[in-house]
Formats: C-alpha cells, sequence, structure tokens
C-alpha cells in the first residue's frame, strides 16, 4: 500500500511538474518557395554562397562578391549603389528560392490577389534592415538561410 501511495504521488508531481513547465517555443515554420530574381554566375552542385537582398529591391537577390564588393564600398563611400544593383536587377534570372524567413515586410492582404506568391510591402527607407545576409545553397532549388540584417 505504501509503495501504491509513493508511486502516485510521485506521478502526481511529476504530472503538474510538466504542466507548470513553460512550453518549448515553437519554430516557425519557415515561407514557402518564391520566384526572385537571382543575380551571379553559374553554381556548382553543393557550392555555398553569400547573398544579400536590400530593401529597394523585393524581388532580388545577389550573389555575386565582385559586385557586392562594389555596392558595399559605394556605400561605405556615401556613393549610390542603387544603379549598379538596378543593373544587376535587369540582367538576373528567375528562380524559385526557398528562404528561412521572409527577406521582406508582406503587403497588406489582398482578396483580389490570383497568385500563390507573396506580395511585399513598398520599401521603407528608413527600415532598419537596408541589407539582409544570407547562406544559400542550390541542388534542385535555391535555399537561403538568414545570417543577419544591417
Amino acid at each position: 500500500m505504501t509503495r501504491l501511495l509513493a508511486v502516485l504521488l510521485l506521478c502526481s508531481g511529476l504530472a503538474l511538474a510538466q504542466k507548470n513547465a513553460p512550453a518549448t517555443p515553437v519554430k516557425p515554420a519557415p515561407p514557402d518557395p518564391f520566384a526572385v530574381n537571382v543575380f551571379g554566375g553559374s553554381w556548382e552542385a553543393g557550392e555555398l554562397r553569400a547573398c544579400s537582398t536590400y530593401w529597394q529591391f523585393t524581388d532580388f537577390l545577389l550573389c555575386d562578391d565582385d559586385l557586392h564588393a562594389k555596392v558595399r564600398d559605394a556605400t561605405i563611400q556615401k556613393g549610390d549603389p542603387y544603379h549598379m544593383l538596378l543593373s544587376a536587377s535587369i540582367h538576373s534570372k528567375r528562380f524559385v528560392v526557398q528562404f528561412s524567413k521572409l527577406p521582406w515586410k508582406l503587403a497588406p492582404p489582398d482578396p483580389d490577389k490570383k497568385s500563390d506568391e507573396p506580395v511585399f510591402a513598398n520599401p521603407d527607407y528608413r527600415s532598419p534592415n537596408m541589407e539582409s545576409r544570407w547562406d544559400c545553397s542550390k541542388e534542385k532549388m535555391i535555399s537561403c538561410k538568414f545570417l543577419t540584417s544591417f
């Protein structure tokens, strides 16, 4: 009888401890893949690239180290990298990309929207996320894991 009582007390205590334990945060699911314009040379299987998204170009992923260095230098020297990025976006190719999180803010929902593609908000020049960096690889699809924004 004492053993049975001890087992019941132990089980009750464990149940209460689990009930009062903080819930494990649920990791948000990545967004569905969607098409963006990608600028950079051809990818080798398994190759990793550091890529960037920019607040002015909500459908563009830059995966070219040389152009990224020029954009960074122009920004540091208070120049205007906008035209370099615009030219690259015009000469880019469209690919489906799986981002680990959305690179840009979504626009308010539109009930008349006919596509599954996300619609992004107009860029805000006051945004703290002027550029976001991603670790990207390409197998069947380009996959990009978020690194940082600045």
